[in-house]
C-alpha cells in the first residue's frame, strides 16, 4: 500500500464554529477540520495540524515556510508566501459577503491543491450545512448566539443555516474589532509595532517597494522625567503623534513602535523630499515645552530609511531607520538619510546583536586584565576586567565594536552580569593558587544596569557562588548616559544592597560626561576615577587645578583616587605630586588575556 503524503495546516484557534481549539482534546475542532479529515481519508492524504494550541501562529508559520496550508482564512486577511486560496463557506449579511477557507503556501503539492480544489466544489449545500451543524453540536454556548441545532429536518434546519449565518457575520464583526483593538497603541491612538507589521505587509509588495521611506522619529525623553516627573510623557507622546496625524496627507501608515519611538511609513518622490517631511514634522514637535523647557537638537533626531536601499523583512526596516535616527541625534543632525554605509553598519550591529547570547552561551567573551599600580613604587594592586569577543565568524572584537551598541538596546545588563562571574572566578582561582596574599579586580557595570530592579539581586546570586574575600572585589560605575530620577533612586539603593555584602563601589570616567560632584552627594561609593581627559590635560595650570581639587575632594571623603589613560611619564610625576593613589594605562600594563595576567601575579606555586 501507497503510504499517505503528510500534508501540514496551520490552524485558526478563534473561528468557532467552522475551526477552533479544544483544550479538552487538544487538537481543532469544526466544520473544516472535519471537512479535511474525510478528504483525506478518501484521497490518500495524511492531515496534520502543525503545533495546535489557543495562539494563532498562522503568519509566522507562514512566512517560514512551515506548513502547506493556511486554514481558517477570513476575508481581507493576508499572508505571506501563499500561492493561492480555496473559499470553503460564505455567508451574506449586512450588504457584503464574507468569505472562509484556505490558503496554499509555496510548499502545497500542486496535485494537492487540485485534488481538495474539487472536492470542495463537488460538495453540495446540504453537504455544507450538515458540516456546520455536525461542528456545533454537543458544543457549550461560545457566547450569546447559541445555534439552534434541532432533531427535525425542513424549515428548523433552514432556521438552523440562518442562525450559523448570523453567528459567522456576528463573530467576524467581533473579531474585526478586537483584531482592531490589538493593533492599536492606547497612549496615542495610532497603530502598535503590531499593527504596523500588519499594515506594512498589507500594502508594500516588490512592485511599490522602491516608493517607500520607513521614518523613525527617536525621542531621548530622560529630560522630560527629570524636570516634570514621568507623567509629562504621556502627554508628550500624544503630542507628538497629533502632529504627525496633522501633517499626513499622503497614504501615511503612523504608528508608535515598542521603545517608544515613532515609524511612519511614507511614499514619496525621492530620500530628499521624505527627510524634509520628517525635518517639518520634528520642528513642530519641538515645539512642545513642558516646564519652560523644550527638547533640545540630540532629544529629537528623525531618520529616513529608503526600502529600496536592500531587500529587508519588517524588523530590520524598522531597526535600521531605528539607528538612522539615534545616529542624527549623535551628529547632532535634525535627520539624516541611512545611506548604503550607515546601512552595512546597522546590518552588522543587528546581527551581533542577534549573535550576543549564543556569544555569552559558549564562552566567546573573553576575560582580559589590565593591571593597576600603586602611585607610590608602581607595585601591581589589581586590575580591571575587560571585555573582548571572540567572534566565530569576524574575529576578535574590541569593546568598541558591541559595549555601545548593547547600551543604545538597553542589553548592556546581560555582558555586566556574565563579566562579574568571570571575574569572580579569577579572583576564586587566584585565591587558591596563591593563598591569601591581597589582589582586587574591577568588574565594570552600567549605569543602565544598575538601575534596574533585579541587579542587587543578580549579583548576590553570583558573588555568594565563589568564597574569596569580598573586599577585593570593585564594582566599576561606567558612563553610560542619563538616568532618570525614580532610576536614580534604584541605583542607589542597589549600590547600598552591593556595598552591604562587602563589595568596594568605584565611580569610572570621574569629572566628565554626567558624572559631577553630584554623584558624590547622592550615591554612596569607595573610590573614583579620574577620567582620562582629565590625565592628558594635566599639562596645563586650569587641567591641574580641577584635577587637584576632585582628589582632595576625594580623600577628604575617604575615598582612593585611581588616574586612567596614564600614558606618559610626566603625567606619572603630576599625579604624585597630586597624591593620586593608584595609576592604570598603557605605561605600565596593556589589556591581557586573563590566563596571562594569572601566570603574573600568582607567581610561582
Amino acid at each position: 500500500m501507497q503510504d499517505s503524503i503528510l500534508i501540514y495546516v496551520a490552524g485558526n484557534p478563534e473561528l468557532y464554529p467552522l475551526e477552533y481549539y479544544d483544550a479538552d482534546t487538544e487538537s481543532y475542532q469544526g466544520a473544516i477540520p472535519a471537512l479535511l479529515a474525510d478528504f483525506a481519508a478518501s484521497h490518500g492524504y495524511e492531515i496534520v495540524y502543525y503545533e495546535p494550541g489557543r495562539a494563532d501562529n498562522r503568519a509566522g508559520l507562514a512566512e517560514k515556510m512551515q506548513v502547506d496550508v493556511i486554514s481558517g482564512v477570513v476575508s481581507g486577511e493576508s499572508f505571506e508566501n501563499t500561492a493561492g486560496t480555496l473559499t470553503l463557506f460564505a455567508a451574506d449579511g449586512d450588504g457584503d459577503t464574507a468569505e472562509y477557507g484556505l490558503a496554499f503556501t509555496s510548499t502545497a503539492p500542486e496535485s494537492f491543491i487540485g485534488e481538495l480544489s474539487a472536492y470542495a466544489v463537488e460538495r453540495s449545500t446540504a453537504d455544507v450545512t450538515a458540516e456546520l451543524l455536525a461542528s456545533s453540536a454537543g458544543e457549550p454556548a461560545r457566547d450569546e448566539y447559541l445555534l439552534p441545532v434541532t432533531a427535525g429536518l425542513g424549515a428548523a434546519l433552514c432556521l438552523a443555516v440562518c442562525a450559523l449565518i448570523a453567528v459567522l457575520r456576528r463573530g467576524s464583526k467581533r473579531r474585526r474589532a478586537a483584531d482592531l483593538e490589538r493593533r492599536i497603541d492606547p497612549c496615542t491612538g495610532l497603530l502598535n509595532q503590531f499593527g504596523l507589521e500588519r499594515a506594512f505587509r498589507e500594502t508594500v509588495n516588490e512592485g511599490n517597494r522602491a516608493l517607500y521611506y520607513m521614518l523613525c522619529f527617536h525621542f531621548e525623553l530622560g529630560h522630560i522625567e527629570r524636570v516634570s516627573g514621568p507623567g509629562e510623557i504621556p502627554r508628550f507622546q500624544r503630542f507628538a503623534a497629533d502632529v504627525l496625524r496633522r501633517r499626513a496627507g499622503n497614504g501615511e501608515i503612523m504608528a508608535r513602535g515598542n521603545n517608544g519611538d515613532f515609524f511612519v511609513l511614507r511614499r514619496d518622490t525621492g530620500a530628499d523630499a521624505a527627510r524634509g517631511w520628517a525635518l517639518g514634522a520634528l520642528g513642530e514637535i519641538r515645539t512642545y515645552t513642558y516646564s519652560g523647557a523644550q527638547l533640545s537638537g540630540r532629544d529629537a533626531s528623525a531618520g529616513v530609511y529608503p526600502l529600496a536601499a536592500k531587500q529587508h523583512d519588517h524588523e530590520q526596516i524598522l531597526y535600521h531607520a531605528r539607528q538612522c535616527a539615534m545616529a542624527a541625534g549623535r551628529e547632532d543632525l535634525n535627520a539624516k538619510i541611512c545611506g548604503a554605509e550607515q546601512c552595512h553598519i546597522c546590518e552588522e550591529e543587528r546581527e551581533l546583536l542577534a549573535d550576543l547570547e549564543h556569544g555569552l552561551e559558549y564562552g566567546e567573551f573573553q576575560l582580559h586584565i589590565q593591571f593597576f599600580v600603586s602611585a607610590e613604587d608602581f607595585s601591581i594592586t589589581g586590575g580591571e576586567a575587560l571585555s573582548r569577543w571572540q567572534h566565530p565568524r569576524r574575529g576578535l572584537l574590541g569593546p568598541d565594536r558591541f559595549i555601545p551598541l548593547l547600551e543604545r538596546e538597553g542589553r548592556i545588563d546581560r555582558l555586566d552580569l556574565y563579566n562579574l562571574d568571570k571575574a569572580c572566578a579569577f579572583l576564586q582561582r587566584l585565591r587558591d593558587l596563591r593563598g591569601g596574599n591581597y589582589f582586587y579586580i574591577s568588574c565594570n557595570f552600567s549605569r543602565l544596569s544598575f538601575s534596574r530592579p533585579e541587579l542587587a539581586d543578580r549579583c548576590r546570586e553570583i558573588i555568594e557562588r565563589y568564597d574569596f574575600p569580598r573586599s577585593e572585589l570593585i564594582i566599576e560605575i561606567t558612563e553610560s548616559g542619563l538616568i532618570s530620577p525614580n532610576a536614580a533612586e534604584q541605583m542607589s539603593a542597589n549600590l547600598a544592597a552591593i556595598r552591604a555584602l562587602g563589595v568596594q563601589v568605584m565611580f569610572d570616567d570621574f569629572g566628565m560626561g554626567y558624572s559631577t560632584f553630584h554623584d558624590l552627594q547622592d550615591f554612596p561609593m569607595d573610590g573614583l576615577k579620574l577620567d582620562k581627559s582629565l590625565v592628558d590635560n594635566l599639562g596645563t595650570e586650569r587641567g591641574r587645578v580641577i584635577a587637584d581639587g576632585i582628589i582632595r575632594t576625594g580623600h577628604r571623603l575617604g575615598l582612593a583616587v585611581l588616574a586612567e589613560g596614564v600614558e606618559q611619564e610626566w603625567q606619572v610625576d603630576e599625579l604624585k605630586k597630586l597624591h593620586c593613589d593608584l595609576l592604570q594605562g598603557y605605561l605600565f600594563s596593556v589589556p591581557i588575556p586573563a590566563g596571562e595576567a594569572m601566570e603574573r601575579v600568582s607567581g610561582p606555586r
